[in-house]
């Protein structure tokens, strides 16, 4: 009697071809998500740092804008804005910086700051009602509005608004002669003499306009 011994014998030795396929298909999905991520991220990082770059040069030109006197203390000039051959080194009261505007940002001594390349700076100085400070009037009611803007190089527009009185603390001149300090900055810089720097400033309330 004789027996018949049937064997099947199967090998797979790699991928099918739908199976690579697939694979394909389910890493690029992947590769396409991370790098959605990736950017999304670099973008949020890019704004972020925008936006704390244009608060900290609103913040320089604002500190500088409000320890000037309210109104003209030289001529007594009623002229809203800078009277004719004012520059701004020259500028010794609030309205003088009406309409200013500058690119790239600059010191008051005209030196400009490195690493703002494209940004832009300006001012808008506004009479307003003491008792509604949002709003605009046309005559002195012995308030104005201060809007410093700066616009990065991306087209974003970053504000600081700030208010000066003919009651504030810097119209307050001491009755005697007095040593003060007036104000406090810091410039911060990393890398070469063409990185960009940061400054950074305080006005102190016994500051005489």
């Amino acid at each position: 009697m004789r027996s018949l011994f049937q064997s099947t014998y199967s090998s797979r030795s790699g991928f099918t071809l739908l199976e690579a396929t697939l694979s394909i298909v389910i890493v690029a999905v992947m590769l396409c998500t991370s790098l959605n991520l990736v950017g999304a991220y670099a973008r949020a990082r890019n704004s972020r740092q925008d936006l704390s770059r244009a608060m900290l040069l609103a913040q320089q030109l604002m500190s500088e804008i409000v320890q000037s006197s309210y109104a003209d203390p030289v001529s007594g000039s009623t002229t809203f804005g800078p009277e004719s051959g004012e520059k701004r080194s020259s500028y010794n009261d609030v309205d003088d910086y009406n309409g200013w505007s500058e690119s790239p940002p600059a010191n008051r001594a005209g030196a400009v700051i490195p690493g703002f390349t494209g940004w832009t700076r300006s001012v808008q100085v506004s009479y307003v009602d003491p008792t509604t400070p949002t709003t605009v009037v046309s005559t002195d009611k012995g308030m104005k509005r201060i809007v410093v803007s700066v616009k990065s190089p991306s087209g974003k527009v970053q504000t600081l608004t700030a208010l000066r009185s003919t009651s504030g603390v810097y119209q307050h001149v001491p009755s005697a002669q007095t040593t003060y300090t007036a104000w406090v900055g810091v410039t911060l810089q990393t890398g070469t003499a063409s990185s960009a720097s940061v400054s950074s400033s305080v006005d102190t309330v016994n500051l005489v306009p």
